[in-house]
């Protein structure tokens, strides 16, 4: 049964084609009912033209009794309709799913049911031309359908003017990225260099100096020098400033060590990286005093290995050869692996009558000095227990390997001409324990 909408009355079509049923739904809620549905975008500018009902077939539920039938429908649509499948910047792309004057037809199956005293219609679209033509459009949507005028600037999916807009948008993002780029770069490219700071204060982190901006390509080339360990290891590092996701990354390669690759993005000048590690600026008086320290550490790492003389002096005897042997305390900082180890200052007692210890097992303990600290010997007490094989480093160059130090004993080491102790390091095969360092000038 076909039911023009301007041609004539349904209600008389549709009590025809109910035959003359008891209780038949009204035709005003059923046609609104069909026509919300055919009608997606709210507001939409359209008429539903034409409405073709087919059998009433009686619904016997509990509690409700109703009809139902298939239907056709066709809209003719008033205006564009289109569905947003992105946005790029402030613009909308879009494909248009009908233009004006378009006729749109919908298949689909109604339900109206008598509950009580009032009826409920279920509409089920079988046939949809916005589900067909976003079906064809190939892209997701982001939104549903709705009139073109109301989504303001838009261009068309797969379009030039969509190519146009993302190449101009591309080139748009990229100089803003070298922009942030060079700025980040611009953070660390001064006279005095930058640092990476690990554990501890710049003299035990990495000294970034000669560091040039290539503007083109948004990196600075220069040299990094690990200061963590003698001998101090330098390298070529290049420094790229990333975009991810709009957040400005400085990158090192090669890397430094294990998570020490990538930076950013910046905080007050800070750069953090993976582990705590930060990368900033040196400002002039740290750059001296770095340099200062640099000169001091190549120096001491210089030498040639010299051949250095071990006197064991039991535990009976340490305390009245400490009194009379001139022992001056090591100030400096303790490491345990790279790391700063608090635990560890036990093994820079202040004076001889101190008892305090440090243990470690299995590991690297090294100690910085504070500044120049020439040293003809070094004594280096055992720990309350036995200690096994131990290998002593002096300023990364030195080595005296120690097969045991007894529980309470100590080591004299001593050397032809004084040298200036920079690092001491101690490293254990097992566990080890010292009741303390110090040093005859």
């Amino acid at each position: 049964m076909v039911l023009p909408s301007r041609v004539r009355p349904l209600a008389a079509a549709l009590c025809v084609a109910l035959g003359a049923c008891g209780n038949p739904p009204p035709l005003g809620l059923l046609q609104r009912a069909i026509e919300r549905h055919v009608r997606v975008p709210s507001g939409l500018r359209a008429e539903l033209v034409d409405l073709t009902l087919g059998p009433f077939a009686p619904i016997e539920r509990p509690g409700a009794r109703g009809q139902s039938c298939s239907f056709t429908a066709v809209l003719v649509v008033e205006e564009a309709v289109a569905a947003v499948v992105e946005t790029l910047g402030d613009t909308r792309v879009v494909v248009t799913l009908a233009r004006a004057k378009d006729r749109l037809v919908f298949e689909g199956r109604v339900e109206a049911i008598l509950a009580g005293d009032h009826w409920t219609h279920d509409v089920d679209l079988l046939r949809s031309p916005w589900a067909e033509r976003l079906a064809a459009a190939g892209r997701p949507v982001t939104s549903p359908p709705q009139p073109l005028a109301r989504l303001g600037k838009t261009v068309e999916a797969g379009s030039a003017e969509e190519s146009a807009l993302r190449a101009r948008l591309a080139d748009e993002r990229q100089a803003a990225e070298r922009v942030r780029g060079r700025a980040a770069l611009g953070i660390l490219a001064v006279a005095d260099g930058a640092i990476v700071l690990r554990d501890g204060g710049p003299e035990f982190g990495v000294l970034l100096h000669g560091l040039a901006i290539d503007e083109a390509t948004c990196t600075a080339r220069g040299q990094a020098l690990d200061l963590q360990a003698l001998p101090l290891r330098e390298q070529a590092v290049v420094l790229s400033a990333v975009d991810r996701s709009g957040r400005t990354l400085l990158v090192l390669e090669p890397p430094l060590a294990e998570g020490l690759a990538e930076f950013g993005p910046p905080s007050a000048g800070v750069f953090t990286g993976a582990g705590g590690a930060r990368l900033r600026a040196l400002d002039p008086p740290e750059r001296a005093a770095l340099d200062a320290f640099v000169a001091r550490a190549r120096a001491a790492a210089s030498t040639a290995p010299i051949r250095a003389t071990i006197e064991v002096v039991a535990a009976a005897e340490r305390s009245a050869r400490e009194a009379t042997a001139g022992l001056e305390p090591l100030a400096g900082t303790v490491l345990l692996e790279g790391r700063v180890h608090p635990a560890g200052r036990g093994i820079l007692p202040r004076d001889t009558t101190s008892a305090t210890v440090a243990n470690w097992t299995g590991a690297a303990l090294s100690i910085r000095s504070d500044g120049p600290t020439p040293a003809r010997a070094l004594w280096l007490r055992g720990g309350r227990v036995a200690n096994g094989p131990l290998e002593v480093l002096v300023n990364g160059v030195h080595r005296i390997p120690i097969a045991a130090i007894e529980a309470g004993a100590a080591l004299l080491i001593a050397w032809p001409e004084p040298l200036d102790l920079v690092e001491l390091r101690l490293t254990a095969t097992g566990a080890a324990s010292s009741m303390g360092v110090f040093v005859q000038r």
